[in-house]
């Protein structure tokens, strides 16, 4: 074997391992689930710029995402953390 050939199957060796020895087994959520759910509100306006039906008008869309239960931390807290 030439020395590129051996050089080649070492790197490739090397990169398998180290993916291997990278993997837990474990998805991420499941490492740091702290039992969040979340809720939306999601309001969609047409204003009008001058108040009247047939002026120039903007459209607006507004989301937000905000907390509602949770296993490990406090709903209140969140919840002030959201509002304030």
């Amino acid at each position: 074997m030439n020395k590129n050939h051996i050089f080649t199957i070492f790197l490739l060796s090397f990169f398998l391992v180290l993916t291997l020895a990278s993997c837990k087994g474990q998805r991420k959520d499941d490492v740091n689930d702290n039992g969040l759910k979340w809720d939306s509100i999601n309001v969609t306006r047409q204003i009008f710029l001058r108040n009247n039906g047939s002026g120039p008008y903007c459209n607006v869309n507004v989301k937000v995402v905000y907390p509602v239960a949770s296993r490990k931390i406090n709903i209140n807290l969140l919840t002030k953390l959201w509002i304030e």
